[in-house]
């Protein structure tokens, strides 16, 4: 797969970065198991590498239910995506000086929870990264620009989107509504950027809903 990359404002030209490596794993995999009508569920950024493999190989999607998801996690111009270019420097230079720290005080905000197994679940994940490692994932989230290719999407998409998340505000979800042709947003009685660890009694319905059609 072959894609212009750029940081050029309002996204002007689709800044894939690392994410098209991913979509191409995604397609490579649907391929090598013939599969040709597949309904993909994608939380965050995967929900964007799914995006992206339907926009690269339509064919072998059925539709998408992206999970909080966003196509621009910074700020831009007329756009709110969750965080200005500043505050995403002052995370690297807090998880290059002292790593847990950060860790134990990105973890509650993200999630929307002070305690529990969810929490400390996504805990444990951060802390098995090397420092080094969670600011090259961070940064290929971050560089990426997929705004332009949302009105490409031709399969139906289902945006289930937490009513408070700090990393993915609503206005996000609404965004992507707005652009993607045949979408629909639904808000969950949730918050936090990941229901499925921390509210997933709230989550699970809405599921059902977009994975089965409630049967």
């Amino acid at each position: 797969m072959t894609w212009l990359t750029s940081n050029s404002p309002g996204g002007a030209v689709p800044c894939t970065g690392a994410l098209s490596t991913y979509a191409d794993d995604l397609i490579a995999l649907l391929d090598e198991q013939n599969i040709h009508d597949a309904t993909v569920l994608g939380h965050s950024a995967s929900g964007m590498i799914s995006l992206l493999a339907a926009v690269v190989e339509p064919a072998f999607f059925r539709d998408l239910v992206l999970l909080n998801a966003s196509p621009r996690y910074l700020d831009d111009i007329d756009y709110k995506g969750g965080m200005t270019a500043e505050e995403l420097e002052a995370n690297f230079a807090a998880i290059r000086q002292a790593y847990a720290e950060w860790v134990l005080a990105f973890a509650p905000a993200v999630t929307a929870a002070s305690e529990g197994p969810g929490l400390s679940e996504f805990v444990k994940g951060l802390l098995g990264l090397r420092p080094d490692v969670a600011v090259t994932v961070l940064r290929s989230i971050y560089d990426a620009d997929l705004r332009r290719l949302l009105p490409e999407i031709s399969c139906p998409v289902e945006i289930l989107q937490s009513r408070v998340d700090v990393a993915v505000p609503v206005e996000v979800g609404q965004y992507m509504a707005a652009r993607i042709p045949s979408s629909r947003l639904v808000l969950l009685d949730a918050e936090g950027h990941l229901p499925h660890l921390t509210a997933p009694a709230r989550l699970w319905p809405a599921l059902d809903v977009a994975l089965l059609g409630g049967a």
